[in-house]
């Protein structure tokens, strides 16, 4: 009996130090540790710790992947030895459905907190090509500002060019018509000035020719006297 007692506690003892020298995994919400392959530990935050870490966190083990066949807690027996008492299945149920639960509320947690960092992502997004859009909008309202000062100004040069040809024309006009009016001027002058210089050289030519038919006038009477003089000396000889 005592041989036996003896080779179940080293038994125990054995597999009490390879269960304590195994990794086991946990969440970060969880108040259980399970097996690598427990479907508990599929998602979320898990992390991985060795069966003294857990237990020294007060973590318990978890009773389905633990728990292949009925779950078991150890007590002490009289003699000071470890023994196994087998739990009931509404007890193993109530475990599984609370580690659900919490394994639940973990997804949860970690579903809403994605959603509140892809929300955020989202609106400063949404910020952002708001606020290229509102830059977009003022270097085109900008632009077109500028387009139009361009244009005005050009505008303006092409009006200030149209008035100054416009100006350059009437003076060039002005200086025409002044130009033509001198030339009249010149020309009525200079026809006056010949029409003086005709009548003057007519009056002379006139004055001239009064003058020499006086002269032949008078040659002709000193002629004629003279004629009469000799006809009367020789009528006076006779």
């Amino acid at each position: 009996m005592k041989k036996s007692i003896l080779l179940i506690s080293i038994f125990v003892l054995g597999l009490i130090s390879q269960l304590q020298a195994q990794a086991v995994y946990a969440t970060s919400a969880g108040d259980k540790y399970h097996k690598k392959d427990c479907q508990y530990v599929k998602s979320g935050d898990v992390k991985s710790m060795s069966l003294d870490e857990a237990k020294g966190k007060g973590l318990t083990p978890c009773s389905v992947c633990f728990n292949e066949t009925p779950a078991k807690a150890a007590v002490e027996t009289k003699s000071g030895v470890k023994t196994e008492a087998t739990k009931s299945k509404a007890d193993i149920q109530k475990e599984a459905e609370k580690t659900k639960l919490v394994e639940k509320k973990e997804a949860d947690k970690a579903k809403a907190e994605a959603k509140r960092e892809a929300d955020k992502v989202k609106i400063a997004q949404k910020k952002e090509a708001e606020k290229v859009k509102k830059e977009a909008e003022k270097a085109k309202i900008a632009a077109k500002k500028e387009a139009d000062k361009t244009k005005a100004e050009a505008k303006k040069q092409a009006d200030k060019a149209k008035l100054e040809k416009a100006k350059a024309a009437e003076k060039a006009k002005k200086e025409a018509e002044k130009t033509k009016l001198a030339q009249k001027k010149e020309a009525d002058k200079a026809k006056i000035e010949a029409k003086k210089e005709a009548d003057k050289a007519k009056a002379i030519k006139i004055k001239e020719a009064e003058k020499a038919k006086a002269e032949a006038k008078k040659e002709a009477e000193a002629k004629k006297e003279a004629e009469a003089k000799r006809k009367a000396e020789e009528k006076k000889k006779k």
